[in-house]
């Protein structure tokens, strides 16, 4: 198969002050290569960590120091993005990004993320 432009979207439902995780799985005969993260809430949100299953950190944002949706390029539910990243992120074969997040608008939520990049063969 050859390489191509993809979107992937999971997505997640947050009780009120919840946690939830937004895990993209990779297949083993592919890698993904993330250009940019978007996001859509029906509320307000804060990313906890990004991280894949190799232990690798993409952030040093925890629980006691998240990320706020609000500072997000367009944040909440305007489709805010992390915007383009500096370099690719890749999820390599048969690993998964975890995308940690908390609810902070005090009401259930639901918060999708859609990675925007190209999925190549390995």
């Amino acid at each position: 198969m050859p390489e191509r432009p993809y979107l992937w979207v999971e997505s997640v439902d947050l009780a009120a002050n919840g946690r939830g995780t937004v895990m993209f799985a990779q297949d083993a005969n592919e890698e993904f290569h993330v250009n940019r993260i978007w996001f859509e809430s029906t509320g307000a949100f804060a990313i906890e960590s990004i991280r894949d299953g190799t232990g690798q950190y993409y952030t040093n944002a925890s629980p006691d120091t998240p990320i706020p949706s609000t500072m997000l390029d367009l944040p909440q539910t305007t489709n805010g993005g992390i915007g383009k990243m500096p370099i690719e992120l890749t999820i390599l074969p048969a690993v998964a990004l975890y995308i940690d997040l908390v609810d902070t608008s005090g009401s259930a939520n639901t918060v999708k993320v859609v990675l925007e990049g190209r999925k190549a063969p390995v």
